[in-house]
């Protein structure tokens, strides 16, 4: 076999290696886009464990409802992180002051209730807008010692 025909069967490999990673990749975006679509995504992630049992449409009506407060949970969110870390702070100075310490944490517990407060008022504007079947799914999500924050992601709208 000559130089240049060797040439272009390692040129006609190379391209069918390359088509066939675009072909494969390609297939598994097509069946993530029909499985997210669906709302049947099998490998669950935050939004399905935040919110289990609620619709794609539900969960983007909570998301929709956490967004909308987002103006008033922002600047909560950010005090209450300032508290936590104000906390931290005098706990890691050589002298102890438990007097500051104990009120860094009772504003941080303060901040932090204000948080919860608007957190709930946002998911029970949403929740009234629901039949009352539907309703105690939404019910689910406040239950006491729940996270919603972490998992949430309340951030503006993208659109």
């Amino acid at each position: 076999m000559s130089e240049s025909s060797q040439r272009d069967w390692r040129r006609a490999f190379l391209a069918a290696l390359v088509l066939n990673v675009f072909l494969a990749t390609a297939l598994v975006a097509l069946v993530a886009l029909v499985y997210r679509s669906a709302g049947v995504w099998p490998f669950g992630g935050a939004s399905s464990a935040l919110h289990p049992g609620l619709t794609a449409a539900e969960r983007d009506g909570l998301r929709g409802a956490l967004r909308a407060a987002a103006p008033r949970i922002g600047p909560l969110l950010d005090e209450a992180r300032s508290a936590r870390e104000a906390s931290r702070e005098l706990l890691r100075a050589p002298v102890l002051d438990r007097v500051a310490v104990e009120a860094a944490l009772a504003r941080s517990r303060e901040v932090e209730g204000r948080l919860k407060v608007e957190v709930d008022r946002a998911i029970l504007g949403y929740a009234a807008t629901l039949p009352p079947e539907r309703r105690v799914l939404v019910g689910d999500t406040v239950r006491p010692g729940r996270r919603m924050l972490d998992s949430a992601r309340i951030a503006p709208d993208p659109r």
